[in-house]
């Protein structure tokens, strides 16, 4: 099985980053399949809050 593996220097600090990572707000601007993201309770990542949201979704069409 192929693996891909893909790193970044982020010039911040490591809880700069994690609060940034775990604002579900900011999901699409590093996550492609996800057009947009809400937190609607309250809690941190972790502790089960619910999320609304919506994804992109892939199709392929064959042709016969």
């Amino acid at each position: 099985m192929p693996v891909t593996e893909e790193s970044v220097v982020i010039s911040r600090p490591v809880s700069e980053v994690w609060d940034f990572l775990t604002e579900a707000r900011n999901w699409p601007s590093w996550e492609t399949s996800i057009l947009e993201c809400e937190q609607i309770t309250d809690g941190e990542i972790g502790v089960a809050p619910d999320g609304a949201g919506s994804t992109a979704s892939w199709a392929s069409a064959s042709t016969g």
